[in-house]
């Protein structure tokens, strides 16, 4: 484990030594992307929360990705994990996220997934996550979630919600 949080770092270069790091924590730091060096292989958990990040370098090399956490930061548009089939818990709350990609739909392994306040106006994809288990929509500019849950087919355990409407 790599704890590098509260250090106000602008960039991560210099942790592509760390071959063998599963988990990398860079919270609370003043980066403006998330560019991992795609030598660290064994990545299973990305903790980048409260910088601020508008733009998510390629995060397909991890595929042993279990944990990625995003929240408060700038981000407009999700990262693109299409190879991130292992992840099951994925934060990215409080950034200005107006769209998810079709690709979310690959990540079955999904169990834990927070999107509270963000810009989004479609969340249908959701529907196709099997494993979803935790879901946190609150501030949601959508007019319901209840077509969501009703086009589940295992509604969520824990639904939070707090749509403006």
């Amino acid at each position: 484990m790599l704890n590098v949080g509260h250090n106000q770092l602008t960039t991560l270069q210099g942790i592509g030594n760390c071959t063998n790091l599963k988990v990398l924590i860079a919270n609370n730091n003043s980066l403006t992307e998330l560019r991992v060096p795609a030598k660290l292989l064994e990545l299973n958990t990305i903790v980048a929360s409260h910088n601020l990040i508008e733009t998510v370098e390629n995060l397909q090399p991890f595929v042993s990705l279990k944990k990625l956490s995003l929240q408060n930061n700038k981000l407009r548009i999700a990262p693109d994990l299409r190879k991130n089939v292992m992840l099951s818990e994925l934060r990215l709350n409080s950034n200005k996220i107006s769209s998810l990609p079709p690709t979310l739909a690959l990540n079955a392994q999904l169990s834990v997934l927070d999107l509270a306040h963000n810009h989004l106006s479609d969340v249908t994809v959701l529907w196709e996550l099997p494993r979803l288990s935790s879901l946190h929509l609150a501030g949601w500019l959508g007019a319901t979630v209840s077509p969501f849950l009703a086009r589940t087919v295992r509604p969520p355990s824990s639904v939070m919600c707090a749509c403006r409407q």
